[in-house]
């Protein structure tokens, strides 16, 4: 196995969490987790680098706890998601998902919306499907019932294929 330095991690590149009351700890995590990825860190050292990322009243809530907590990243990362995994967020978060409209923007850009939203809330393709029918633009919305995908992979594909062979003319427009 490859040994890396933190030093050569670039701090300013990861996210950070705990300015921002609003700020989502299960999608901090996903992002994080995402960038240091390719360093292949030990838990140990997840741990560490996590101090230079938690600002705040998440580094706050850090100071308060144990020393064995702090130095094992599995918990450090639940008690961290414990103590600021808001009910009010994931609630905002699924009304949101509900209202995704496509407003006359690319399906993939649409589909990238639907999907970050989805996977924060766990939402299942079936739902994910169901969501996505209801609130495409129209032309899209006809171009699946003609389809009539079984799976929102299905679906998916379909659009996005869709929008490469014969991409609506107000998206052509607007990007000249």
């Amino acid at each position: 196995a490859q040994i890396v330095i933190p030093r050569q991690i670039e701090i300013s590149s990861l996210p950070t969490f705990g300015l921002d009351p609003a700020d989502d700890i299960t999608e901090f995590f996903v992002n994080y987790e995402i960038t240091i990825e390719f360093y292949e860190l030990t838990d140990k050292l997840k741990a560490k680098l996590l101090t230079r990322v938690l600002k705040d009243r998440a580094l706050t809530f850090y100071r308060t706890l144990a020393a064995d907590v702090r130095a094992n990243y599995h918990n450090l990362k639940q008690a961290l998601t414990d103590k600021f995994n808001v009910p009010q967020i994931k609630y905002r978060k699924r009304q949101l998902l509900h209202q995704i409209y496509q407003h006359e923007e690319p399906i993939s850009t649409y589909l990238c919306r639907l999907e970050k939203l989805a996977q924060n809330l766990n939402v299942p393709d079936q739902t994910k499907l169901d969501i996505m029918i209801a609130e495409l633009d129209s032309g899209y919305r006809n171009y699946l019932q003609i389809k009539q995908p079984e799976t929102y992979r299905e679906a998916t594909h379909a659009l996005l294929l869709k929008e490469t062979v014969d991409p609506p003319m107000k998206y052509l427009i607007k990007n000249l």
